[in-house]
């Protein structure tokens, strides 16, 4: 503040520049340029906040504590929150570290109780080229080796992998540091949202046949392959396989869980060519279908949402069937001569049904046999008919 009254007081009251005027101006420049820097990052109790936090990263820090002895004026005071800030970063990146090895064994843990339960998944985790770091210094990662429940990571206690990911998520948005550690949080975040849209797929299985999710199914594929597409990232020195290790570890989940929507998938489009023949079938005028035909597409459908307007014609149509064929078949094993009428009657609905099968047959020939005796009689009684009603259609 004496510099900065001495300078104003020199460019009030002296008319032309002195050297010593410049150099005080030149140094007081310099001191209030570094103080907004310092001040930037590490601000004092009374500095007004704003709005949004900017990042700052190490290497500021680092610059500006190096030119801090250059400093000709009184900024003790910056210098020191600066030295607490590195400090708090510094122990915030060895706990980051280990929060993120112990992310990466909770993902493993998981997935090998996956694979234990399931069956291993030979897929290779990464598969995006990326070798892995030879060298490595690190802790011990061995975790506490319990399993998480399978199709969703969410909420079952606090060495869940999502909540170890939110938790750290959080913790990197409180620092307005940029570290190495903090910068893979946003991997990490797009990975737990596409786990999220997974494995509500995943659990609502009978979804996928709903047309309106088709695309959504297709597209969170995609996106679960771009995902494990890795960018290169700079090693963190004091763990140099650590971004590795935890990209494969979550990497190894995606591709399982891309296998079960691709299963998804297949039976999806094995619904969609069902649909397609099965349309063909019961929307055809020109063929009759067969009784058995009408049951074997039924029972394909099992499984199949009534709410499909393909499935539900089958349905009915296959109803309908069973259900004529119930009535046919119990007129045709009664061994009773069967009254034209209803003869006529049954054959006529089988028609309109426009379905096929061995009862229909005999029925139908049947009832052409009777018609034409019942011709023949009527030709040798003069045209007259008789008692020919009473004449019935036997097998």
């Amino acid at each position: 503040e004496d510099l900065d009254e001495a300078v104003s007081d020199a460019d009030a009251d002296i008319p032309f520049d002195l050297t010593e005027v410049v150099e005080m101006r030149s140094i007081l420049e310099k001191a209030q340029e570094w103080v907004e820097k310092a001040t930037a990052i590490a601000p004092s109790d009374d500095t007004p906040k704003k709005g949004g936090k900017e990042k700052h990263s190490l290497a500021e820090i680092a610059d500006l504590l190096e030119e801090a002895p250059a400093i000709l004026v009184d900024i003790s005071s910056d210098v020191d929150r600066l030295t607490t800030v590195r400090e708090t970063v510094e122990s915030w990146r060895i706990l980051a570290r280990q929060n993120l090895r112990d992310i990466i064994s909770a993902f493993n843990a998981f997935q090998n109780d996956r694979s234990n339960t399931k069956g291993s998944n030979d897929a290779d985790p990464t598969s995006n080229g990326e070798a892995k770091p030879e060298t490595a210094q690190i802790g011990d990662t061995t975790g506490t080796g319990t399993s998480v429940a399978d199709s969703t990571l969410i909420g079952n206690g606090p060495n869940n992998a999502f909540t170890l990911v939110s938790n750290f998520i959080k913790s990197v948005k409180s620092m307005t540091i940029e570290t190495q550690e903090g910068n893979i949080s946003e991997e990490l975040n797009e990975a737990i949202s596409w786990f999220n849209r997974a494995s509500k797929m995943i659990d609502s299985a009978s979804e996928v046949f709903d047309k309106r999710n088709f695309t959504k199914l297709d597209k969170t594929i995609q996106s679960g392959r771009k995902l494990i597409k890795f960018s290169r990232m700079k090693e963190i020195a004091e763990d140099a396989t650590l971004i590795y290790d935890l990209r494969e570890s979550w990497a190894a989940v995606v591709n399982d869980d891309i296998e079960r929507l691709m299963e998804l998938q297949r039976k999806r489009d094995k619904f969609l060519e069902w649909c397609e023949h099965a349309d063909e079938i019961v929307s055809s005028s020109d063929k009759k279908v067969s009784v058995d035909t009408l049951n074997e597409l039924e029972q394909q459908s099992v499984g199949y949402p009534s709410t499909s307007d393909v499935v539900s014609r089958v349905r009915k149509r296959a109803n309908d069937a069973q259900a004529w064929h119930k009535v046919a078949k119990e007129l045709l094993d009664s061994g009773e001569k069967i009254p034209i009428e209803d003869a006529k009657h049954i054959t006529t609905a089988g028609d309109k049904l426009n379905i096929t099968c061995e009862e229909y047959k005999t029925l139908r020939t049947a009832l052409k046999a009777t018609r034409s005796w019942l011709l023949k009689v009527k030709k040798v009684n003069g045209g007259k008919e008789g008692q020919t009603a009473a004449v019935g259609v036997t097998e």
